[in-house]
């Protein structure tokens, strides 16, 4: 019966100071920088994965699931269809896209050309920009691109001094360069739309047209992909590993484009976890000083319990359930609060963001309940422990000298 009073015996030493109030100002130091550091945590890390999720998303609404290449080589769309239509690529859509690098100016002011990518597509409703338009009525992205219609980045549309209806010259080129001379053929251009992905240096190069004017002015361009848009929850890379081999040409996820932002935002994710996950430990090393003087004022206690036939493990469990309850009922009340602050970002995001720096408006922040797990398993594990760490030298008392000086 002795051996299962361990829990009783912690409530009591817990919620009862003693002789010594330092005990009761250890308790709080302990609970209060438990608390704050795993508050701090989770939201640093949920902020980091808003942020993750924020730039995917822009990045996303630009390019496709899978670009396929075709390596300077023309697609037999018929053939291709087919593969593509089958049910385990689990492909929703796909569309054809030509790119050509051109030059382009407003004749209306003085200003230098500005080299720009030159897209052709041929299936506009299916592309992710008719939700980015500007000046999106009536028309859909199809009918703005009717004959020699172009639509236009909101970055260039700025540098250049253009706005819808505007007209703009397009200089191009089929002959390879000889010596420091290259000729230029021209081509008049009408904006007819301005789009906006909050990516600056894509809206500032990027010009879209349909293919038959595209073909008008590269009838011999090789440089066809096409962009395919899968099922949602399907795994990117397996399907572009799938299909690479079935096609044999490169196959490949937007993520691909991007290999040094993605690096960048899942390297600078973990080292800010590691870094707080760091004063969590901190936090929780107090519990070592905590549970020491616990152990060294409870030393008649401890002794007495012993004669009364209770071993050293039950013991060491009654410093440690006082630690469990302090770390459990601290990292509880840090993550309700981080949840609490994340909600209210979520609900009402007020921290507005520089636009020219960051890829979102406002402070981005997602709530995942994995997180939020595993921070609370993580304290606990620390301050578990450190009270064992602690409570190292209950063996060594010696019963006959405690209770004959005390």
């Amino acid at each position: 019966m002795i051996q299962k009073s361990f829990t009783f015996i912690a409530y009591r030493y817990l919620w009862t100071k003693g002789k010594n109030n330092t005990i009761g100002f250890m308790i709080k130091v302990c609970f209060l920088g438990i608390l704050i550091a795993s508050s701090s945590l989770a939201l640093v890390v949920s902020i980091m994965t808003g942020f993750e999720k924020a730039t995917y998303e822009k990045i996303q609404s630009i390019y496709p699931d899978l670009i396929i290449s075709g390596n300077g080589q023309q697609f037999d769309m018929q053939q291709l269809g087919t593969i593509l239509q089958e049910q385990e690529y689990k492909i929703r859509s796909f569309t054809r896209q030509k790119t050509a690098q051109a030059l382009m100016y407003n004749p209306e002011i003085s200003q230098a050309p500005k080299m720009v990518f030159l897209n052709g597509i041929n299936q506009a409703e299916q592309n992710k920009l008719s939700k980015k338009l500007l000046n999106q009525k009536d028309e859909g992205l199809e009918e703005l691109l009717e004959k020699n219609n172009v639509i236009i980045g909101s970055k260039l549309a700025q540098t250049a001094d253009l706005f819808v209806g505007s007209s703009i010259n397009i200089l191009y080129t089929h002959d390879e360069p000889s010596g420091l001379h290259i000729t230029f053929q021209q081509a008049v251009a009408k904006v007819s739309g301005i789009f906006k992905t909050g990516v600056e240096e894509f809206d500032n190069i990027s010009l879209y047209c349909n293919d038959n004017f595209f073909d008008t002015l590269f009838p011999d361009n090789l440089n066809e992909e096409i962009h395919v848009t899968l099922l949602p929850d399907v795994s990117n890379e397996s399907i572009a590993k799938a299909l690479s081999k079935r096609l044999e040409t490169d196959v490949y996820s937007w993520m691909a484009l991007y290999p040094t932002l993605i690096s960048a935002l899942k390297l600078e994710k973990w080292a800010m976890s590691f870094i707080l996950l760091l004063i969590v430990f901190v936090a929780s090393m107090n519990i070592i000083s905590l549970i020491s003087m616990y152990v060294e004022q409870k030393k008649k206690d401890i002794a007495i319990l012993i004669c009364l036939g209770m071993n050293t493990s039950s013991i060491r469990a009654i410093f440690v359930t006082i630690s469990l309850i302090i770390s459990c009922l601290a990292t509880w009340l840090g993550l309700l609060a981080a949840y609490v602050v994340g909600k209210a970002l979520q609900t009402y995001p007020f921290i507005k963001l520089p636009e020219s720096i960051y890829d979102t408006d406002y402070l981005p922040i997602k709530l995942e309940a994995y997180v939020f797990l595993t921070i609370f398993i993580l304290t606990i594990m620390i301050s578990f422990f450190a009270s064992l760490l602690a409570t190292r030298n209950i063996e060594n008392i010696r019963i006959v000298e405690t209770l004959k000086n005390q």
